[in-house]
């Protein structure tokens, strides 16, 4: 569990970057069992504009393709596994965030001022055995302790209690249900039933409450409307508080910055002074602080200009209870994403440099300049709202503030705390399950006053490796004048080199899980002082790494947590971070048929020997030479996402192990999008390539068209930029030398780009329109040697 020390609930409610409001009034709920009717369903867009419910709660809902048909798509939606029950939340439901869905229920749950409130849905066919749908209530309701519960469903039980005249055997389970978790019910004995058909009526639509304060706020009606279903609406009604956060964006690109600017003038001399004053690193946090404030107060984008963020997918949507429901609200649920995420640091503290720092110059304006002029005017800003736009219009008009403030930060050798604190936002990962914290990529929004100073930082390290020759020249990664087509073409080259040779050879690819978030500072600052360089560049580097925050925006307030590890993805500095410590293990004596390489956190081995039982020993002990290092770094090697090849014409080649696992082999592996097999012939490659153009290709013609809907500049264009940029990727090794076999390959391949770009008959030779556009991978008399393809791909690169 989290420490008071490292948990933050929220800022307090005067915090200047945020803005919080309580309401008191009425939340409606809806419920209705919908028969399947699609004419039922298409009801639900009458009862919302006459009742105005926050959440309508549906059994049996009309389902086309897997969702609830024809409501709005405004409107979220979630169903139980088997579609009978179904949770509507309106535009007027703040947030609402997703529990679970069962066989027969459906639960999501909102915030309030009460503490928060879970809705369940529920269904029981007449059919089933009603303990199934009981038992499942009884697990979430057990999990959610004594917090509030709204249970709306169709149980098809018969009770006196409820409306009935008899009482059957489902009723009795109901009941006895009811008295086990101290469930109140809402339904009245006299009301009018919530079933009629042909004559005949009933009251199988219950709805429980659990919480004495919750039960006695609601009221319960069952409606008139005309439903075209045998089922009546019922209405809920409850009287409920709930908080609103807003945290504020400004439309910085429509204007208004002269009078921003006229305004931050007023406050110039005394922020400069303030600044120039600051001893400590508390007392240049507080006029970091005074700084953020100052910008932001003196924007002129208020009503209309100010823009609250409203994504589509708040990050309240991802916070689901990943197939275990426990008791918390919405800040519970984001401290448990920052818990996984970011786990504490068991490392030891590393000791202060004791040696004396080497004096460096001053950061001049030009440095701030140009690193501004260069900045990305559309990156989403940090949490004090301040973008790019606004910095450079600060720099531009009143340089000497960052300036003044860049330089006590050298001198200090101190990163602001406030420049720390990252708002993470959530990226669902391509084919993961949507229902594990792992399953996103945290992206970290940093604040752009910060980014400046990292960027400036990064220079002058990078000046200083460069100068001292100590990066190896076998990574790839993050380096200036270095790219894939690099590192690719260079493995390729070791690879062929050993073939020719007539040597057995094992290509061995390591996949390091969550690389970037996992690497310790401990690691990080002892890299630094491995340059043997300490200056106010490194000691500054290195307060980076202390007192990091990361927060989840939520409608409750943002949460908190202590990053202890780990590179923030979206920070200037991470990468280089991790090129640092990357650097110890690539620099390590090997053997000289031992090859490493990296590109960034993408490790790879080529090792070559004469003989099978060699190839296992020497492939073994380069693994255990680099396992030594993992392990002194914390880092962890998934033995399910590595892989070997084997290049020889052994039989059976031998198999290498890590920690006691063997590492499976394959006939192919995937390196930085380019396809390696063991025959070197690309053809995996190119098949692979050739279906994902095939999809990329008819995904434009279902979108736009046979012609693309685009005038043939636009075509041409379209095809240049992006699918002969996906042929070409990595031709600079697989190009050569290139077959017949291959060359029909990749015409065949052009060839439906052509047709759509020309607009010519689907009989037209794939030669003729190569000459017609003057478009050609490879030219007639470069097709055996791949020259015109590496040249091309040289060419696209620079498009």
């Amino acid at each position: 569990m989290a420490t008071t020390d490292n948990f933050l609930l929220q800022h307090p409610p005067h915090h200047q970057h945020s803005t919080s409001s309580t309401t008191t009034n009425k939340t409606t709920f809806l419920q209705i069992n919908l028969r399947k009717s699609e004419i039922a369903t298409s009801t639900l867009l009458e009862a919302s504009d006459s009742h105005n419910p926050s959440i309508i709660l549906v059994q049996e809902p009309y389902i086309l393709d897997g969702k609830i048909a024809g409501i709005p798509r405004s409107w979220n939606q979630w169903l139980s596994k088997n579609n009978k029950a179904g949770i509507i939340s309106l535009p007027s439901c703040d947030k609402p965030v997703f529990l679970q869905s069962t066989v027969n229920s459906t639960a999501l749950k909102i915030q309030t001022e009460q503490g928060p409130l879970t809705v369940i849905s529920a269904y029981s066919s007449p059919y089933k055995n009603i303990m199934e749908t009981l038992q499942e209530l009884h697990s979430v309701l057990t999990d959610l302790g004594d917090e509030r519960v709204l249970i709306c469903a169709d149980l098809n039980a018969h009770s006196r209690i409820w409306g009935y005249a008899n009482e059957d055997t489902r009723g009795a389970q109901v009941e006895d249900f009811l008295l086990a978790q101290q469930l109140y019910l809402l339904n009245e004995t006299n009301s009018p039933p919530t079933f009629e058909h042909r004559g005949r009526k009933g009251w199988p639509d219950l709805s429980f409450i659990k919480g004495t304060d919750f039960a006695n706020s609601c009221t319960w009606k069952v409606l008139e409307d005309y439903t075209h279903s045998d089922h009546k609406y019922i209405l809920i009604e409850a009287l409920l508080s709930q908080s609103h956060y807003s945290y504020p964006r400004f439309k910085t690109a429509y204007g208004g910055h002269r009078r921003m600017l006229q305004h931050l003038g007023q406050k110039t001399k005394q922020l400069v002074q303030q600044i120039e004053e600051s001893n400590t690193k508390d007392h240049l946090a507080k006029a970091t602080e005074e700084l953020q404030k100052a910008i932001f107060a003196a924007n002129p984008y208020g009503r209309p200009y100010k823009a609250v963020v409203k994504n589509k997918h708040p990050p309240a949507e991802l916070f689901k209870q990943f197939g275990n429901p426990s008791s918390g609200d919405t800040k519970s649920f984001a401290l448990k994403i920052l818990q996984e995420l970011y786990p504490p640091s068991h490392s030891p503290a590393t000791p202060p440099n004791c040696f004396p720092l080497i004096q460096e110059p001053q950061i001049t304006k030009n440095e701030i300049r140009r690193i501004l002029k260069k900045a990305p005017t559309k990156k989403a800003p940090g949490f004090d709202a301040i973008d790019y736009i606004v910095l450079k219009e600060v720099n531009n008009s009143f340089p000497e503030i960052l300036h003044t403030f860049y330089n006590k930060c050298y001198q200090l050798h101190c990163f602001p705390e406030p420049l720390k604190k990252g708002i993470i936002v959530l990226f669902h990962k391509d084919s993961k399950e949507a229902d594990k914290i792992k399953s996103y990529r945290p992206v970290t929004l940093l604040p752009t006053i910060g980014k400046v100073l990292e960027q400036i930082l990064l220079r002058r390290l990078n000046h200083t490796l460069k100068k001292k020759n100590i990066l190896h020249h076998n990574q790839f990664g993050f380096r200036e004048g270095r790219s894939t087509d690099d590192a690719i073409h260079q493995l390729v080259e070791k690879i062929q080199d050993a073939k020719n040779k007539q040597l057995h050879t094992m290509v061995i690819s390591l996949d390091i899980q969550g690389a970037f978030d996992h690497l310790q500072y401990n690691s990080i600052r002892n890299s630094l002082d491995e340059i043997n360089f300490p200056s106010h560049t490194i000691e500054t580097l290195k307060d980076i790494l202390t007192d990091r925050k990361v927060t989840i925006q939520t409608a409750q307030g943002p949460v908190s947590w202590s990053q202890q590890q780990g590179c923030a993805q979206g920070s200037c500095t991470g990468p280089m971070f991790w090129n640092l410590v990357a650097n110890e293990i690539i620099s390590e004596e090997w053997q000289p048929n031992v090859h490493l390489q990296a590109f960034a956190d993408d490790f790879i081995f080529v090792i070559s020997e004469p003989t099978g039982a060699k190839l296992k020993a020497t492939a073994q002990a380069a693994l255990t030479k680099f396992q030594h290092w993992t392990d002194k770094h914390q880092l962890k090697v998934s033995t399910e996402k590595s892989t070997t090849i084997l290049i020889s014409r052994l039989v059976s080649g031998p198999r290498v192990k890590w920690d006691n696992q063997i590492i499976k082999r394959s006939t192919s592996l995937k390196y930085l999008g380019v396809i390696i097999d063991n025959k070197l012939n690309w053809a995996d490659h190119l098949i692979n390539m050739k279906t994902k153009l095939t999809h990329l290709h008819q995904k434009i013609t279902r979108i736009a068209g046979t012609n693309w809907g685009l005038n043939k500049d636009l075509r041409r264009r379209l095809y240049k930029t992006v699918a002969e940029r996906m042929i070409l990727h990595g031709a600079a090794a697989w190009a050569y030398p290139l077959s017949a076999r291959q060359s029909r390959l990749l015409n065949s391949i052009q060839r439906k780009f052509l047709l759509n770009i020309t607009g010519a008959y689907s009989t037209t030779p794939t030669a003729a329109l190569q000459v017609i556009e003057g478009i050609y991978l490879t030219a007639p008399h470069q097709s055996r040697t791949g020259s015109g393809l590496r040249q091309n791909s040289q060419t696209a690169q620079n498009i």
